[in-house]
């Protein structure tokens, strides 16, 4: 193999099959940070999207780091419509176009620029654009270089020989030395007929392909990896060469499978969802009236009422745990230390901290309920008293390791040891019912798991040695907020004894208000009763005595409750609102961010909590 062949090749050359990659930003991230020049990728609003050392160096020193560069900050008005805007109107790349820029010291230099539109495969035009810039000393010489140090595969291959001809370091590091003569044999077996089938139809047909296959490395491991092939050709011509990028697909695939397991974790939340709303008002109904028939009894029947109720609160939990696999509690994402808040966690597990902050964006107390959850995991599986170790580390993602996840700087709390982690744990460790055995179990780990996803962090189970696992859970890195003033607390005034305050009730579910109506009416208050919004609306019009309070479901059959307590304002001002449901889809219900005046009970609740909630809506400060 020929390496100074490489240092031949035209800017054009290297520009193109530095272009071959997916465009995947994470994968230009890594070309661009190995670049020994300086090299940017542009949107089409002229917004730099990465740039590595190199380029920020020379020509962004000198701006503000927390502002949003452009190209217009560093190169010319009219390098950018002679080269880079003809770069996403007509996909036209600019190549060895010579070009001025200043310097981080505002001295002109002479560059030659590199202008590649990036395919973008769900769009008819590009939509990034590469950036290359060249001293003038360097000439072309360099781009050898460019190749050695970049971290993605790139070779070229002889179709009649079917001998790689040249190949930078990083396929040295992928395939091997001796490889090079037989490429075919690093292969698996499994994979060599599809891949040499594809190679041939790119050879026959002149037309660009790609092939994702598994590669033995040199030292016996197995990857998953990505060529894009590209053949070369003159005019009417057969194939004369073949040029390869090679991409390491390991990130993808596990990526790939997070994104099918939460689109059957979404589908299996739906179906929870709707389940456990129906069982909702059937467990509330049946423990309400086993609660209100319990008073009136005798010995012999209030024990088989214990029975029932007891029954009843069983299914109520269970019908809890498939509410926050279906929509879990709503996150309250804030900023906080979390060096500071773990060690006041009742956790139970051996801490160990580095020095320093650790700002992190999640919902403190969602979170400390997750990590208690992880121990128990933990421990159900040792069957011991285990005591964990808990320790941080800072990190940051250039690419989507989960689904969804977001790329930056992040902290890394790490949870471990867990005991027993086979394969099919590492798999499926997250979904709802989980077991190994036989027996079964409860909703596990799911919910957690939603959870830690709905406020932003991400979380996988990895295994190590000895069949022990580690949990990392990568919360996004924050900024402190400055300390809060204390507001002044306002007094809440006390209930006047005696009066008979007017209630309407609300709800789609007749069992449901003749329950709540029963409750109420016998602790004092007068009650009003509609099944959906425009009822509720009717029995206002003749009604001699005003409105305090109204109690409604969030979905009625004809409107939502906020749009019904809305039309009730108009004529009542001073209307308090309690609203009730199981299924809640604004997670200000949940947070308790409700203005002053209203209130949230959700289904299934007690006879007691319905009366704490009454009493403390109806006191609360006026709207």
């Amino acid at each position: 193999m020929d390496r100074i062949d490489a240092d031949n090749w035209s800017a054009k050359d290297v520009a193109r099959l530095l272009a071959l990659v997916e465009s995947e930003k994470r994968y230009y991230q890594d070309i661009l940070t190995m670049f020994p020049v300086p090299a940017a990728v542009v949107a089409r609003d002229l917004s730099f999207l990465s740039v590595n050392r190199e380029f920020r160096k020379r020509f962004l020193a000198h701006l503000p780091e927390e502002s949003a560069h452009r190209a217009v900050d560093v190169l010319h008005a009219t390098v950018i419509r002679e080269h880079i805007v003809p770069a996403f109107d007509r996909a036209t790349s600019a190549h060895n176009a010579a070009i001025t820029v200043l310097d981080e010291k505002g001295v002109a230099g002479s560059w030659m620029l590199d202008a590649i539109p990036l395919p973008d495969v769900h769009h008819d035009s590009p939509r990034e654009t590469l950036l290359v810039l060249r001293s003038v000393v360097q000439g072309d010489s360099g781009l050898a270089r460019v190749l050695d140090q970049s971290s993605t595969v790139v070779w070229k291959l002889d179709p009649a020989t079917g001998e790689i001809e040249f190949g930078n370091q990083a396929a040295y590091r992928v395939f091997g030395l001796g490889v090079f003569k037989n490429w075919t044999r690093r292969v698996h077996p499994d994979d060599e007929r599809r891949v040499s089938w594809v190679y041939e139809a790119v050879t026959e047909s002149g037309k660009e392909a790609s092939v994702e296959y598994r590669l033995q490395r040199p030292d016996q491991s197995t990857v998953w990896v990505a060529d894009h092939i590209v053949p070369v050709h003159k005019q009417g011509a057969k194939t004369e060469l073949l040029h390869v990028v090679t991409t390491l697909q390991a990130d993808r695939r596990a990526s790939t499978a997070d994104m099918v397991q939460a689109r059957e974790m979404a589908a299996s939340a739906r179906l929870a969802r709707q389940v456990a709303h129906e069982f909702n008002n059937l467990w509330m109904i049946v423990n309400g009236y086993a609660e209100v028939l319990e008073d009136r009894a005798d010995a012999e029947s209030r024990a088989s009422l214990e029975e029932i109720a007891r029954a009843a609160r069983r299914g109520m939990e269970t019908t809890r745990q498939l509410l926050e696999f279906a929509r879990p509690p709503a996150a309250h994402v804030l900023a906080f230390d979390l060096h500071k808040e773990l060690p006041t966690w009742d956790l139970d597990a051996d801490l160990h901290l580095p020095p320093g902050v650790a700002p992190v964006s999640a919902d403190p107390e969602r979170l400390n309920t997750a990590l208690v959850s992880l121990i128990e995991f933990a421990r159900e599986r040792s069957g011991v008293d285990l005591r964990l170790r808990i320790d941080t580390v800072r990190d940051t993602r250039l690419s989507d390791f989960a689904a969804g996840a977001a790329v930056g700087p992040v902290v890394v709390l790490r949870l471990g040891p867990i005991p027993n982690i086979q394969p099919s744990t590492v798999d499926h460790w997250c979904e709802p019912f989980f077991t190994e055995t036989e027996k079964v179990v409860p909703i596990g780990l799911a919910a957690t798991y939603m959870q830690l996803r709905q406020m932003g962090a991400a979380i996988r189970l990895q295994p190590g040695p000895n069949q022990d696992g580690t949990f990392l859970i990568s919360l996004p890195l924050a900024r402190l907020p400055e300390p809060a003033k204390p507001k002044p607390v306002e007094p809440v005034p006390a209930h006047a004894p005696g009066s008979r305050e007017t209630v309407l009730v609300t709800d789609s579910e007749e069992s449901i208000r003749a329950l709540v109506g029963r409750v109420l009416e016998k602790e004092g208050y007068r009650v009003l009763m509609a099944a959906t919004a425009a009822d509720a609306a009717l029995s206002l019009q003749n009604e001699p005595q005003p409105v305090t309070l109204l109690i409604t479901d969030i979905q009625l059959d004809d409107a939502r409750g906020q749009e019904l307590a809305g039309r009730l304002r108009v004529s009542l001002p001073d209307l308090r609102v309690l609203f009730i449901s199981s299924l809640v889809d604004d997670p200000a219900f949940l947070i308790g961010e409700l203005p002053p005046g209203e209130g949230f009970l959700q289904k299934p609740f007690t006879i007691a909590s319905l009366s704490s909630m009454v009493r403390t809506v109806l006191d609360s400060p006026k709207n």
